[in-house]
């Protein structure tokens, strides 16, 4: 695997957990306004009413998500942090040629040998 596949790989899980974290309030909205009477009673009535908290919690994912690229998607090699060189996760998660090398290190990340990520620090 190498470095680009290494960080690629990352950067799509974390977008995957900020899209996904939207669904649930998507969902509950759309039955919420599709559905919804004054005379609703069980699921129709409970989208109804907490959609707006199912916003909340699908905010307060995305920053958590977006508060963990800072210390995820980082320099296989070096361990760089690639959110101090304004490199978004967008970037990593798709084919981007326009991120090379480690702004830090110079290292080509996607040479073709075996990256494995070194230990976390302690």
């Amino acid at each position: 695997m190498t470095g680009r596949e290494f960080l690629r790989k990352r950067a799509r899980w974390l977008l995957a957990v900020m899209l996904v974290a939207w669904l649930p309030a998507v969902v509950a909205y759309g039955v919420a306004v599709l559905f919804a009477t004054s005379e609703s009673n069980g699921f129709v009535a409970w989208c109804a009413d907490a959609w707006w908290w199912l916003v909340l919690v699908a905010m307060a994912i995305f920053f958590l998500a977006t508060l963990a690229q800072w210390f995820l998607l980082r320099c296989p090699f070096c361990r760089f942090r690639f959110a101090l060189a304004s490199i978004t996760t967008f970037a990593l998660a798709r084919l981007s040629s326009l991120i090379g090398f480690c702004p830090h290190c110079g290292v080509d990340l996607s040479a073709g040998s075996v990256v494995k990520p070194l230990p976390p620090r302690r």
